[in-house]
């Protein structure tokens, strides 16, 4: 009776402790579920602004002709697929068009496509919102609003081609192509001489024959004229003068080592005016390695932190003769590679 009497203890005493631990425990659970529902509604968040901003930046047209930058309903839905388990409104996501951070805005997209046109250098920018809200109330989450946004430069489409040449106020005039005659070759024809007449000789009558016969003077025949040679003149056109081509004697130091703060040195022996119309500046971003800085011959280009892997700058930026010099600075020690293009020089890379 005494044992029996323990295990009813026993059994009772694990009920009761079952039924301390188990809220504990369920709340344990049921927090570690709604934790990774959260991380997971956050990480597909970024994920649907990337995704959303690398649409927009590429080349082409989609099936309606529209430029994919301009498709503003082919965005958005590139940012749907990667929300799977929330929704998206038209509102939920922002479409705007700058030229760089701390820039003022150009346009922004409200409709199924826009008008505005971005060039070469224009940056997409699209973010995204969404709220959180717990399954579980009973987990201390609380609620949530998050925004994620994300940036790409738009490069476009460049035409390969001569350089336009700058008459050193800042504009570039296109040279016109010029046709070289070439000369055509005439037949001279060859004179053929006119032969005169020849006269023939007539014999006289000859009288009854005498003894001793008397002959007849035959006459001598005159001369026959030579003929003269006319050449016909014939027409040569002229020889083409040569245009003088300036020659670009543009060089630099290499190419540029890994660090945080690097310099590049472009040598410039003429005396002719040149300028730089775009710089485009790469590097790994791989690490969290930020451009903060951009200096050209003491000049400030750009300051601010840029994430994209890809910066480009235009301009019109004197190259003056001997050397000039470009300063990066980056967040972190990095490997880059500097191409800027030039009126009348074409490009040069620092490769």
């Amino acid at each position: 009776m005494r044992k029996t009497g323990l295990l009813h203890k026993k059994r009772g005493q694990t009920m009761v402790e079952f039924a301390l631990v188990l809220p504990v425990l369920l709340m344990l659970v049921l927090g570690l579920i709604e934790v990774g529902r959260m991380i997971f509604i956050y990480s597909s968040l970024i994920s649907a602004s990337r995704e959303a901003v690398r649409y927009a930046v590429t080349t082409g047209k989609n099936d309606s002709d529209v430029p994919y930058a301009q498709d503003c309903d082919g965005i958005r839905a590139a940012a749907r697929r990667m929300a799977t388990i929330f929704d998206l409104e038209d509102d939920d996501i922002l479409i705007q068009y700058d030229s760089g951070p701390d820039t003022a805005v150009q346009a922004t997209c409200s409709g199924s496509t826009t008008t505005f046109q971005p060039q070469s250098g224009t940056r997409i920018v699209v973010t995204v919102t969404t709220s959180y809200e717990p399954v579980v109330p009973l987990v201390p989450l609380g609620s949530h609003t998050w925004s994620v946004t994300s940036a790409r430069t738009y490069l476009g489409q460049i035409t390969l081609g001569k350089t336009p040449v700058s008459d050193g106020s800042g504009a570039t005039a296109t040279p016109a192509p010029t046709n070289t005659p070439m000369p055509t070759p005439t037949d001279t024809p060859i004179p053929t001489p006119t032969p005169s007449n020849t006269p023939t000789a007539t014999a006289s009558n000859t009288p009854t024959p005498s003894n001793t016969p008397t002959p007849s003077n035959t006459p001598t025949p005159s001369n026959t004229p030579t003929p003269s040679n006319t050449p016909t003149p014939s027409n040569t056109p002229g020889t083409p003068t040569p245009t003088n081509t300036p020659v670009c004697d543009l060089e630099h130091d290499g190419p540029i080592p890994s660090g945080d703060e690097v310099e590049w040195v472009v040598t410039y022996n003429d005396n002719d005016p040149l300028y730089i119309t775009t710089i485009k500046i790469q590097w790994s971003r791989v690490g969290r390695r930020y451009l903060n800085r951009v200096e050209y011959n003491g000049q400030v280009l750009f300051n601010g932190t840029d994430k994209d892997g890809l910066h480009v700058i235009n301009g019109n930026f004197e190259i003056h003769p001997g050397d000039n010099t470009f300063k990066l600075y980056f967040s972190k020690s990095t490997s880059s590679l500097i191409t800027i293009t030039t009126t009348r020089c074409g490009d040069l890379s620092s490769q």
